[in-house]
This record gives structure tokens, sequence and C-alpha cells, in this order.
């Protein structure tokens, strides 16, 4: 699958607005719930993604949250990123 792609069905979520577990593309998301949206409209496989859980509080244990992009992204120096 193409990065742009992803970016693409990402882009299409803006003007959704943030709702705290949300997971509905124009009602409410939250950061993890558009990781989701987008990873099912584009068809990628769930064992690819994070599992998805609701028992999340409303500010991140920033601990967890890095052990958790840590198992499934790469880092990139700010440097490097780019769309």
């Amino acid at each position: 699958m193409e990065s742009s792609s992803i970016i693409a069905e990402a882009r299409n979520w803006i003007g959704t607005p943030f709702q705290h577990q949300g997971r509905s593309k124009g009602k409410g998301v939250d950061c993890i719930g558009l990781v989701y949206g987008v990873a099912e409209v584009l068809g990628i496989a769930p064992d690819q993604i994070p599992e998805d859980y609701h028992g999340y509080g409303r500010f991140p244990d920033s601990g967890k949250l890095r052990r958790g992009l840590d198992q499934y992204m790469d880092r990139v120096r700010i440097s490097q990123v780019q769309p």
C-alpha cells in the first residue's frame, strides 16, 4: 500500500469533530479512531494495526502510547518528516 493512499484517506476525515473514543467519520473520532477508520476504509488487515480497545482515559498514558507506537511504527527524526 502506498503512503499516499493512507494520507489521502486520512485527509478525507478532516472536519470530523474530536470525540473521545469516537470511531465515526463525520460524527466524531479520536486519534486511534482515525487510525482504525482509515485502516478499515483501505482494507488494511487488523493484524497490521494495534488492537482496538476502548477502556482508555481521556488523557493518554504517554508510556503506554509510546510502547504501542513503537510496536507498529518506525521512529523518524523530526527533520526527516514528510507527507
